[in-house]
């Protein structure tokens, strides 16, 4: 369970990492709001998901415990 654990922590580290970067290079570049919103539009989708997954799996964990 610990390792599941430390797998779902670090693709959650990672989408944030990825989100930083991208909020970085947008602000970089002086963007306007509309392409921050466009860029959470884009990524919220697979955040929703993986986030989705990671209860679920935790809630089997625990379940199966």
């Amino acid at each position: 369970m610990i390792i599941t654990l430390l797998v779902l922590m670090i693709v959650n580290f990672l989408e944030a990492l990825y989100l930083a970067m991208k909020y970085w290079g947008l602000k970089k570049s002086d963007a306007t709001d509309s392409e921050y919103k466009q860029m959470v539009n884009k990524v919220a989708p697979f955040m929703y998901v993986t986030l989705s997954i990671s209860v679920i799996v935790l809630i089997i964990l625990w379940i199966f415990e």
